[in-house]
């Protein structure tokens, strides 16, 4: 690299450095630099490579001159959250990365404390992720959600598996990435095992994807995704870095510490009116019948309805 020291090339680190954490104080210079990463767009139902401000669309090696019909890739991560999206005016779902939402959220459940202007403290809570809150170009409410789901996919190219990027599947293929799951653990297959081939579904006019194994990573391979799971980058990638997971702990631990809403206590049943309503009658029932006319004797035992009156017609 352009900025390394020299120093570090040439000496052994100090035997006093052993056991500092290095991570933790160095975590002040290394927060002013944003992650920055390739992102796979599906703009125009196209794939498209986008690299800061380059784009390149990924051409079918079989016809240059036509767009990929699919593109074959490896699952590097698939977080267990659905992020979420709001953005203010009319959302573009085919010029996504040109928009900046003003909420959003890592994890689907809390904003991300760098929202610009969060809607609401909980996402399940909020009026934009209710259905029926989309609105469309021409100001028609929709059946959808105005903050818009998605699952913010680790993924690298078979020939480069080190070029880790993001795909944000779309609501409209949340449900086709689930039953891709559901296939490969039918067959004990981990996703990140296979070649997955990602194309969009010809029927639908929506940019909604398919999913569909196409081969096995060699033994290396699988290996080197393995490593590449749990990186730094592959993380912020699909919206699990330390300080998201820390926030959304700390959200988890608040709530398990406030106060629970006592339950409301059980209302209490009248001996004597349940009885009459169940026709059964025992012998505490006819101590509380008793003790309710003011006869403050002892009933040691009764044994028939006849002794206590207006209650002849009950048996027991």
């Amino acid at each position: 690299m352009a900025n390394d020291i020299e120093v570090f090339s040439n000496a052994s680190l100090p035997a006093y450095l052993a056991n500092t954490d290095v991570a933790e104080l160095n975590g002040a210079l290394t927060s002013h630099a944003s992650v920055s990463f390739p992102v796979l767009s599906l703009n125009g139902k196209r794939f498209t490579v986008v690299r800061g401000d380059e784009k390149k669309v990924v051409m079918n090696p079989r016809d240059p001159d036509s767009t990929a019909q699919y593109i074959d890739v490896v699952l590097v991560r698939v977080p267990k959250y659905t992020a979420k999206a709001y953005y203010t005016g009319t959302y573009n779902a085919d010029n996504e990365e040109a928009q900046s939402p003003i909420c959003f959220s890592s994890t689907g459940i809390i904003p991300d404390e760098t929202a610009k202007d969060p809607v609401c403290s909980q996402c399940k809570l909020c009026p934009k992720n209710a259905w029926g809150s989309a609105v469309d170009a021409s100001g028609a409410v929709g059946k959808g959600k105005a903050c818009k789901d998605a699952v913010r996919l680790a993924i690298a190219p078979t020939g480069s598996l080190k070029d880790v990027m993001l795909l944000r599947v779309p609501p409209t293929s949340i449900r086709s990435l689930g039953e891709f799951g559901s296939q490969l653990t039918k067959h004990n297959v981990p996703y990140m095992a296979v070649v997955t081939r990602i194309s969009f579904d010809p029927n639908e006019t929506a940019q909604k994807l398919v999913f569909k194994a196409v081969g096995f990573l060699n033994e290396a391979e699988f290996k080197e995704v393995e490593k590449l799971n749990k990186d730094a980058l592959t993380m912020a990638i699909t919206g699990e870095t330390p300080e998201v997971l820390a926030h959304l702990a700390s959200f988890e631990s608040k709530l398990k510490e406030a106060p629970q809403q006592a339950a409301a206590p059980a209302p209490k049943v009248d001996k004597v009116e349940a009885a009459v309503a169940t026709g059964k009658v025992t012998g505490e029932v006819l101590k509380e019948v008793v003790e309710k006319d003011n006869k403050k004797e002892e009933v040691t035992e009764v044994s028939s309805a006849s002794e206590v009156p207006g209650l002849e017609d009950f048996k027991f």
